[in-house]
């Protein structure tokens, strides 16, 4: 159904305005209602007087550019199969959406915030392209977070038979083989393409010309996008290791190493939305540290309020902070395009 210019530029206006007050209403729930940020006041009160804990603080902080710009220079690499789109307008799509998934279950509005930016592909070509991108991200999720549970079990779990040793053997053996399968899937990720012609029903076959784009990228080029997912997963676990320092958690780099990773991937697998995902980043993360740092951490009465509050530091600057300069860029996004050849001046 065709809309008229001054219904299509309602509608856009309408959509602009809801995301915006959603934003705004979701973050401040979050931040000073559910998730009281006042109880961290005497930590951020000695984390400022401390210049070593400052130091820590702001260089975590700063990395959030580093996140954000890895990330947008692998959508960029994405969407160029399709259409070339500047780092600047990748930047804006990323903090975008950011902004639409803060509301949305386990951030898939991000697909959507983005792909308005495109003028010449469509937007199930570009969320597709959007979405090999994330299989990349959670790929090294998956991978990362294996490893560190490996390292976990074997030192907390370290078997005293042979049973346990049997199982521990099967568990890792299994955990090889499936990392192998998902790396074997990504790389072969053309699968999905030739599996749509069995599956896709007649009336649905215009879609098949969008899910050929997965088969429309190189081993090589999986392998950039790959890396560069790996790069990004080093810049928000090594801000959340120094966001730990920054409020005092006595945790060695070698310890973030393995506990990290294995918290990155207890969070990915619990199904969330960026709304509540402080409160689950904020449990996990107490639970795995305060169990991985029993007996080291002696004197210390208030561990897992330390880890909470790096917790809920790495939630804002990463997230929320980002989500709230994408409200900006909402409001130059055409949600409901234009018929053919109209211009209403929007």
């Amino acid at each position: 159904m065709k809309l008229s210019p001054k219904l299509r530029k309602t509608g856009n206006i309408i959509i602009r305005i809801a995301i915006v007050v959603i934003v705004y209403l979701y973050i401040y729930y979050e931040i000073f209602y559910r998730r009281d940020i006042s109880i961290l006041s005497d930590l951020i009160k000695r984390m400022l007087e401390n210049k070593l804990s400052l130091t820590f603080f702001i260089t975590a902080a700063v990395l959030m550019t580093a996140n954000l710009l890895i990330e947008a220079r692998k959508w960029q690499f994405l969407i160029s199969r399709a259409e070339k789109v500047t780092l600047f307008t990748a930047v804006k799509a990323v903090f975008t959406g950011l902004s639409v998934s803060i509301f949305t279950p386990n951030r898939i509005g991000e697909f959507f915030g983005r792909v308005f930016f495109l003028n010449k592909t469509k937007p199930i070509e570009g969320i597709f392209m959007t979405v090999i991108g994330s299989l990349s991200q959670l790929l090294v999720t998956l991978v990362m977070g294996s490893l560190g549970s490996a390292f976990f079990l074997m030192i907390y779990y370290p078997p005293y038979d042979f049973a346990t040793r049997l199982m521990m053997g099967t568990l890792y053996v299994l955990g090889f083989v499936a990392n192998i399968i998902f790396l074997g899937l990504y790389f072969n990720i053309s699968f999905i393409t030739n599996l749509s012609k069995s599956f896709i029903k007649p009336q649905w076959k215009h879609m098949q010309h969008y899910i050929e784009v997965f088969s429309a990228y190189h081993t090589f080029e999986l392998l950039r996008v790959l890396l560069m997912s790996l790069l990004r997963y080093t810049v928000f676990s090594t801000q959340f290791f120094l966001f730990l320092k920054a409020f005092g958690v006595p945790i060695s780099l070698k310890e973030a190493m393995m506990i990290i990773p294995v918290i990155y991937l207890i969070t990915t697998s619990i199904p969330t939305i960026a709304l509540s995902e402080l409160g689950v980043r904020g449990s996990v993360s107490v639970f795995f540290i305060g169990f991985f740092m029993r007996g080291h951490a002696i004197g210390i009465v208030d561990l897992g309020l330390r880890v909470f509050a790096a917790s809920t530091a790495i939630w804002l600057i990463n997230i929320a902070l980002p989500a709230l300069i994408g409200t900006f860029f909402v409001f130059h996004l055409r949600f409901i395009q234009k018929n053919g050849t109209d211009n209403d001046g929007e």
